[in-house]
């Protein structure tokens, strides 16, 4: 009898080992949405933009996750645009003094984000609301830098606009417009040297002169000279001339003005200026001079000028006292002048 009972137990025990554990039922995820919580987790949250949820983030999927690895969210971290946004990120030249006549490099980038590719763009720029130029982008990486050439036709702020347009008829941009367009403002200087450490006596006999370089055709409307009254100057008129450039010498008479020095106060230098209107004279490429010089033997003002020689252009002079008083000679420095598109 206790044998008997003795292989009982034996089968029982081995009967309860080779039973297979029930396995809980757990819900298709893939087929679920919304927020779902797991024990042990953390918080993970999916939607239609997202790959794979963060392992311990509670903001993971479509914000990239903060709190842990994150989800990959997109290309733009969960961006809702179907195709793309293009957006300016940059406008800006390639000198921090530009200067009227004279050419700059105008860059602007562009980029974009969505879950498609643009085919091509193009990307435009208008000085003071007129279009200057666009150019059109094929086939354009995450982000390009589109440049032009800009031709500074005037002094003066600049309101400079870039914009960028989508061409792809079949995948439109689908993105704000906001973020399609950049203004800057630009302050271009007129042509000249602008400050001085001495000053040089105006005087009937002895004339003095300034070349100006012109890279490029504009209209000048008025010139200025910088002059210094140590004290009340006489009651004499100033010359001040606009002439043509003859190697690398005063040429040819174009403009000739006169300024009363009695209108000049004693003490710190001031701008005097000679007004053509607008667009007076045009001026192709090439050199020009300014020339200054007495109307009578009185007692004038001082030209300022600056010793560093800051300017490109050379400066003159002409002592009618010495040989044929007609021999132009180099002088040393560049006195202080401005010429501008801007009439007074």
């Amino acid at each position: 009898m206790r044998r008997m009972l003795a292989v009982f137990a034996i089968a029982l025990l081995l009967f309860g080992c080779t039973q297979t554990p029930k396995i809980p039922n757990i819900p298709n995820l893939s087929n679920l949405s919304g927020n779902i919580s797991l024990p042990g987790t953390g918080d993970l949250q999916m939607d239609n933009n997202t790959g794979t949820g963060g392992t311990g983030g509670s903001t993971g999927g479509s914000t990239g996750g903060t709190g842990g690895t994150g989800g990959t969210g997109g290309s733009a971290g969960g961006t809702q645009y179907a195709h793309y946004d293009l957006s300016l990120t940059d406008v800006s030249i390639n000198t921090t003094t530009p200067t009227v006549s004279y050419h700059v490099t105008l860059s602007v980038k562009v980029s974009y984000a969505g879950l498609t590719k643009p085919a091509k763009y193009k990307v435009s720029y208008y000085d003071n609301g007129e279009l200057v130029d666009s150019k059109i982008v094929q086939s354009p990486k995450a982000e390009e830098t589109v440049s032009f050439y800009w031709l500074l036709l005037s002094d003066g702020t600049h309101s400079l606009t870039a914009r960028v347009d989508s061409l792809d008829e079949p995948n439109p941009e689908d993105g704000p417009a906001a973020n399609n367009a950049m203004e800057k403002a630009y302050d271009i200087l007129p042509i000249g040297i602008f400050s001085g450490d001495s000053g040089t006596q105006i005087e009937y006999d002895t004339y003095h002169a300034q070349q100006f370089l012109v890279p490029n055709k504009i209209g000048i409307g008025t010139v200025y000279v910088y002059l210094q009254a140590s004290s009340q100057p006489s009651d004499v008129q100033v010359a001040l001339e606009l002439r043509r450039d003859s190697l690398d010498k005063p040429g040819a008479l174009m403009k000739t003005n006169w300024i009363p020095a009695t209108g000049l106060w004693a003490g710190s230098p001031q701008w005097v200026a000679v007004s053509y209107g607008t667009n007076g004279v045009f001026l192709e490429p090439g050199k020009y001079w300014l020339v200054t010089y007495l109307g009578s033997p009185l007692t004038g003002p001082e030209w300022v000028s600056s010793t560093s020689g800051a300017y490109a252009g050379k400066s003159a002079r002409l002592d009618k006292n010495v040989g044929s008083g007609t021999v132009w000679q180099e002088d040393a420095g560049d006195f202080v002048f401005k010429v501008s598109t801007i009439p007074q």
